[in-house]
Protein backbone atom coordinates (compact mmCIF):
# COMPACT_ATOMS: atom_id res chain seq x y z
CA UNK A 1 0.00 0.00 0.00
CA UNK A 2 2.95 2.34 0.65
CA UNK A 3 4.07 1.78 -2.94
CA UNK A 4 0.61 2.69 -4.21
CA UNK A 5 0.58 5.86 -2.10
CA UNK A 6 4.02 6.86 -3.41
CA UNK A 7 2.92 6.35 -7.02
CA UNK A 8 -0.22 8.43 -6.50
CA UNK A 9 1.75 11.26 -4.92
CA UNK A 10 4.25 11.23 -7.80
CA UNK A 11 1.39 11.31 -10.31
CA UNK A 12 -0.22 14.20 -8.48
CA UNK A 13 2.99 16.23 -8.54
CA UNK A 14 3.59 15.32 -12.17
CA UNK A 15 0.10 16.39 -13.18
CA UNK A 16 0.40 19.60 -11.18
CA UNK A 17 3.79 20.33 -12.78
CA UNK A 18 2.29 19.73 -16.23
CA UNK A 19 -0.50 22.17 -15.48
CA UNK A 20 1.92 24.86 -14.37
CA UNK A 21 3.98 24.36 -17.53
CA UNK A 22 0.88 24.79 -19.69
CA UNK A 23 -0.17 27.88 -17.83
CA UNK A 24 3.30 29.34 -18.34
CA UNK A 25 2.91 28.74 -22.10
CA UNK A 26 0.00 31.11 -22.27
CA UNK A 27 1.44 33.80 -19.97
CA UNK A 28 1.97 37.03 -21.98
CA UNK A 29 5.59 37.91 -22.57
CA UNK A 30 6.46 41.56 -21.95
CA UNK A 31 7.73 43.48 -24.94
CA UNK A 32 11.32 44.73 -24.73
CA UNK A 33 13.55 46.52 -27.17
CA UNK A 34 16.19 44.18 -28.49
CA UNK A 35 17.90 46.04 -31.35
CA UNK A 36 20.31 43.19 -32.04
CA UNK A 37 17.54 40.65 -32.74
CA UNK A 38 15.13 40.57 -35.61
CA UNK A 39 11.48 39.70 -35.14
CA UNK A 40 11.91 36.42 -37.00
CA UNK A 41 14.77 35.29 -34.78
CA UNK A 42 12.82 35.57 -31.53
CA UNK A 43 11.83 32.26 -29.92
CA UNK A 44 8.14 31.51 -30.32
CA UNK A 45 6.35 30.01 -27.32
CA UNK A 46 3.89 27.21 -28.13
CA UNK A 47 0.20 28.04 -28.00
CA UNK A 48 -1.95 26.17 -25.48
CA UNK A 49 -5.20 24.87 -26.88
CA UNK A 50 -8.53 24.11 -25.23
CA UNK A 51 -8.13 20.33 -25.84
CA UNK A 52 -4.76 20.54 -24.05
CA UNK A 53 -6.38 22.14 -21.03
CA UNK A 54 -9.17 19.56 -21.03
CA UNK A 55 -6.62 16.73 -21.15
CA UNK A 56 -4.70 18.10 -18.17
CA UNK A 57 -7.91 18.63 -16.21
CA UNK A 58 -8.94 15.01 -16.87
CA UNK A 59 -5.54 13.78 -15.68
CA UNK A 60 -5.87 15.78 -12.47
CA UNK A 61 -9.36 14.39 -11.88
CA UNK A 62 -8.08 10.83 -12.32
CA UNK A 63 -5.24 11.39 -9.85
CA UNK A 64 -7.64 12.97 -7.32
CA UNK A 65 -10.11 10.07 -7.69
CA UNK A 66 -7.47 7.40 -7.20
CA UNK A 67 -6.00 9.22 -4.22
CA UNK A 68 -9.43 9.58 -2.61
CA UNK A 69 -10.15 5.84 -3.03
CA UNK A 70 -6.83 4.98 -1.41
CA UNK A 71 -7.46 7.30 1.57
CA UNK A 72 -10.99 5.89 2.09
CA UNK A 73 -9.65 2.32 2.10
CA UNK A 74 -6.88 3.28 4.52
CA UNK A 75 -9.37 5.00 6.85
CA UNK A 76 -11.59 1.89 6.86
CA UNK A 77 -8.61 -0.28 7.74
CA UNK A 78 -7.60 2.05 10.58
CA UNK A 79 -11.19 2.12 11.91
CA UNK A 80 -11.25 -1.67 11.96
CA UNK A 81 -7.92 -1.76 13.81
CA UNK A 82 -9.21 0.71 16.40
CA UNK A 83 -12.39 -1.32 16.85
CA UNK A 84 -10.34 -4.47 17.42
CA UNK A 85 -8.22 -2.64 20.00
CA UNK A 86 -11.33 -1.38 21.78
CA UNK A 87 -12.80 -4.89 21.77
CA UNK A 88 -9.61 -6.28 23.30
CA UNK A 89 -9.81 -3.67 26.06
CA UNK A 90 -13.46 -4.30 26.87
CA UNK A 91 -14.16 -7.98 26.28
CA UNK A 92 -12.77 -9.21 29.62
CA UNK A 93 -14.81 -6.75 31.68
CA UNK A 94 -18.12 -6.80 29.77
CA UNK A 95 -19.38 -10.33 30.50
CA UNK A 96 -22.37 -11.35 32.66
CA UNK A 97 -24.46 -8.39 31.57
CA UNK A 98 -28.25 -8.66 31.36
CA UNK A 99 -30.07 -6.41 28.91
CA UNK A 100 -33.86 -6.11 29.09
CA UNK A 101 -36.04 -5.21 26.14
CA UNK A 102 -39.72 -5.07 25.23
CA UNK A 103 -41.46 -5.89 21.95
CA UNK A 104 -43.73 -3.23 20.41
CA UNK A 105 -45.61 -2.85 17.11
CA UNK A 106 -46.04 0.36 15.13
CA UNK A 107 -48.72 0.68 12.47
CA UNK A 108 -50.16 -2.13 10.38
CA UNK A 109 -47.72 -5.00 9.90
CA UNK A 110 -48.10 -8.25 8.02
CA UNK A 111 -45.50 -10.33 9.87
CA UNK A 112 -46.74 -12.63 12.62
CA UNK A 113 -45.93 -10.74 15.84
CA UNK A 114 -45.68 -13.89 17.98
CA UNK A 115 -43.22 -15.36 15.46
CA UNK A 116 -41.29 -12.08 15.42
CA UNK A 117 -41.02 -12.11 19.23
CA UNK A 118 -39.76 -15.70 19.25
CA UNK A 119 -37.19 -15.17 16.48
CA UNK A 120 -35.82 -11.98 18.04
CA UNK A 121 -35.22 -13.85 21.31
CA UNK A 122 -33.55 -16.71 19.45
CA UNK A 123 -31.22 -14.33 17.62
CA UNK A 124 -30.22 -12.29 20.66
CA UNK A 125 -29.42 -15.34 22.79
CA UNK A 126 -27.78 -17.40 20.05
CA UNK A 127 -24.17 -18.21 21.00
CA UNK A 128 -23.07 -17.15 17.53
CA UNK A 129 -24.20 -13.60 18.29
CA UNK A 130 -23.86 -10.96 21.02
CA UNK A 131 -24.48 -13.66 23.63
CA UNK A 132 -21.02 -14.99 22.75
CA UNK A 133 -19.65 -12.17 24.91
CA UNK A 134 -21.47 -13.57 27.93
CA UNK A 135 -24.46 -11.23 27.71
CA UNK A 136 -28.12 -12.16 28.20
CA UNK A 137 -31.11 -10.50 26.56
CA UNK A 138 -34.39 -10.80 28.46
CA UNK A 139 -37.78 -9.67 27.19
CA UNK A 140 -40.08 -7.95 29.69
CA UNK A 141 -43.63 -6.79 29.12
CA UNK A 142 -43.36 -3.26 30.56
CA UNK A 143 -41.69 -0.97 28.04
CA UNK A 144 -41.16 1.73 30.68
CA UNK A 145 -38.97 -0.66 32.66
CA UNK A 146 -37.04 -2.09 29.70
CA UNK A 147 -33.58 -0.87 28.74
CA UNK A 148 -34.66 -0.66 25.09
CA UNK A 149 -37.57 -1.45 22.79
CA UNK A 150 -37.49 -3.67 19.72
CA UNK A 151 -40.25 -2.43 17.45
CA UNK A 152 -41.77 -4.14 14.42
CA UNK A 153 -42.85 -1.19 12.27
CA UNK A 154 -44.55 -0.53 8.98
CA UNK A 155 -42.44 1.53 6.52
CA UNK A 156 -44.60 4.64 6.89
CA UNK A 157 -43.74 5.09 10.57
CA UNK A 158 -40.04 4.66 9.82
CA UNK A 159 -40.21 7.19 7.00
CA UNK A 160 -41.70 9.76 9.38
CA UNK A 161 -38.75 9.51 11.80
CA UNK A 162 -35.90 11.98 11.44
CA UNK A 163 -32.78 10.13 10.27
CA UNK A 164 -34.62 6.93 9.32
CA UNK A 165 -35.91 5.60 6.00
CA UNK A 166 -38.98 3.63 5.02
CA UNK A 167 -36.69 1.42 2.94
CA UNK A 168 -34.61 0.04 5.81
CA UNK A 169 -34.59 -0.59 9.57
CA UNK A 170 -33.31 1.97 12.07
CA UNK A 171 -32.13 2.59 15.64
CA UNK A 172 -32.85 5.89 17.40
CA UNK A 173 -31.26 7.72 20.33
CA UNK A 174 -34.47 7.01 22.29
CA UNK A 175 -33.49 3.36 22.87
CA UNK A 176 -35.67 2.21 19.99
CA UNK A 177 -34.51 -0.62 17.73
CA UNK A 178 -36.96 -0.48 14.83
CA UNK A 179 -37.26 -3.39 12.40
CA UNK A 180 -38.91 -2.72 9.04
CA UNK A 181 -41.82 -5.15 8.56
CA UNK A 182 -41.22 -5.46 4.79
CA UNK A 183 -37.50 -6.13 5.20
CA UNK A 184 -38.19 -8.62 7.98
CA UNK A 185 -40.38 -10.64 5.63
CA UNK A 186 -38.36 -10.33 2.40
CA UNK A 187 -34.86 -9.00 3.07
CA UNK A 188 -33.40 -6.54 0.54
CA UNK A 189 -32.43 -6.70 -3.11
CA UNK A 190 -28.76 -7.00 -2.10
CA UNK A 191 -29.38 -9.89 0.32
CA UNK A 192 -31.61 -11.70 -2.18
CA UNK A 193 -29.05 -11.31 -4.99
CA UNK A 194 -26.38 -12.82 -2.75
CA UNK A 195 -28.55 -15.82 -1.88
CA UNK A 196 -28.96 -14.90 1.79
CA UNK A 197 -31.92 -16.72 3.32
CA UNK A 198 -34.73 -14.73 4.91
CA UNK A 199 -33.89 -16.22 8.32
CA UNK A 200 -30.24 -15.20 8.02
CA UNK A 201 -31.32 -11.71 7.00
CA UNK A 202 -33.50 -11.58 10.12
CA UNK A 203 -30.54 -12.61 12.27
CA UNK A 204 -28.40 -9.98 10.58
CA UNK A 205 -30.82 -7.05 10.84
CA UNK A 206 -31.57 -7.71 14.52
CA UNK A 207 -27.88 -8.09 15.39
CA UNK A 208 -26.96 -4.99 13.37
CA UNK A 209 -29.61 -2.69 14.86
CA UNK A 210 -29.07 -3.97 18.41
CA UNK A 211 -25.36 -3.40 17.78
CA UNK A 212 -26.11 0.30 17.32
CA UNK A 213 -27.92 0.31 20.68
CA UNK A 214 -24.97 -1.46 22.31
CA UNK A 215 -22.74 1.46 21.34
CA UNK A 216 -21.61 0.74 17.78
CA UNK A 217 -22.96 4.06 16.55
CA UNK A 218 -21.02 4.20 13.28
CA UNK A 219 -21.05 1.75 10.39
CA UNK A 220 -18.00 -0.22 9.29
CA UNK A 221 -17.51 1.19 5.79
CA UNK A 222 -15.72 -1.63 3.94
CA UNK A 223 -13.53 -4.74 4.08
CA UNK A 224 -10.07 -3.62 2.88
CA UNK A 225 -8.71 -7.14 3.31
CA UNK A 226 -11.80 -9.11 2.29
CA UNK A 227 -13.30 -11.74 4.60
CA UNK A 228 -16.87 -12.03 5.93
CA UNK A 229 -18.75 -8.78 6.46
CA UNK A 230 -18.65 -7.31 9.99
CA UNK A 231 -22.12 -7.14 11.52
CA UNK A 232 -21.82 -3.35 11.72
CA UNK A 233 -21.30 -3.04 7.97
CA UNK A 234 -24.59 -2.04 6.32
CA UNK A 235 -25.11 -5.37 4.56
CA UNK A 236 -28.68 -4.48 3.60
CA UNK A 237 -27.25 -2.34 0.80
CA UNK A 238 -24.21 -4.41 -0.27
CA UNK A 239 -20.90 -5.98 0.75
CA UNK A 240 -18.45 -3.11 0.03
CA UNK A 241 -15.48 -5.35 -0.69
CA UNK A 242 -16.31 -8.11 1.81
CA UNK A 243 -16.30 -11.70 0.59
CA UNK A 244 -19.65 -12.82 2.01
CA UNK A 245 -22.74 -11.81 3.96
CA UNK A 246 -22.52 -12.55 7.68
CA UNK A 247 -25.43 -12.49 10.18
CA UNK A 248 -23.25 -12.53 13.31
CA UNK A 249 -20.81 -10.11 15.03
CA UNK A 250 -17.13 -10.83 14.51
CA UNK A 251 -14.90 -11.39 17.56
CA UNK A 252 -13.49 -7.86 17.47
CA UNK A 253 -17.03 -6.42 17.48
CA UNK A 254 -17.95 -8.02 20.83
CA UNK A 255 -17.87 -4.89 22.99
CA UNK A 256 -20.43 -2.50 24.43
CA UNK A 257 -20.45 0.81 26.28
CA UNK A 258 -23.63 -0.12 28.17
Amino acid sequence: MKKKATVLVILAFAAAAGTMTILRWQRPKPEVDEPNKTETSQKQEPDITLPDLRNVLEQLRTVAHNTTDYIVDLMAQKEAEEARAQAAANINTSTNKIFTYSILVWGTVEADVADFRLKVAETLNDQRGWARAGWQFVEIADSSQAMFDIILSDPAHLEALNGCSGELSCTTWNNQVIINDVRWRFGTAASQAAGMSTRDYQHMVVNHEVGHWLGHYSHVESCPNGGPAPIMLQQSTGLRGCDSFNPWPLDWELWTNK
